[in-house]
């Protein structure tokens, strides 16, 4: 078995990708900016590495994208913190998964955080689900239907 050269500037650079990989799945451009933090100056192999590493199926950006949608699901993010975790991410815009109830996912949130309807519902607790639902990423639409449909799963309008 040959062993790599330890000086060779290419081999140092797959099995720094080889070790960020295999922490997580990375997109493209996080695999990217990880190598350049490493690797300062040395763009075209870092770019030569990452564009094997797609070739291969090593790295894939639909696989992030894919787990990143399940994280917004088991963390109860909203559409809008989801489209900022794959901007942030940079991931493609593929738009926002069609599998996900945005709607359920906010009611679950609700209860998660709220619990069940109290007997009197005061407007500063209709204020402060609202802003939750805003701050977890949920459209203002989307918060107040979650906040009508928590409602009436004690008959309260």
């Amino acid at each position: 078995m040959v062993t790599p050269d330890p000086n060779d500037l290419n081999a140092r650079v797959r099995t720094r990708a080889f070790s960020l990989l295999a922490g997580r799945e990375l997109s493209r451009e996080q695999l990217r900016q990880s190598l350049l933090r490493a690797f300062p100056d040395q763009l075209a192999t870092i770019e030569h590495v990452v564009e094997e590493f797609v070739d291969k199926g090593w790295q894939s950006d639909e696989r992030s994208a894919e787990l990143l949608s399940h994280q917004a699901q088991r963390s109860g993010w909203g559409p809008r913190r989801l489209r900022y975790q794959q901007k942030k991410r940079g991931l493609p815009d593929s738009g926002l998964p069609t599998d996900i109830d945005w709607l359920a996912l906010a009611h679950a949130q609700i209860l998660r955080r709220f619990g069940d309807v109290p007997e009197r519902v005061e407007s500063t607790l209709r204020l402060r689900i609202l802003r939750f639902l805003a701050g977890r990423g949920f459209t203002e639409e989307q918060a107040h239907q979650a906040y009508r449909r928590w409602l009436e799963t004690k008959g309260v309008s």
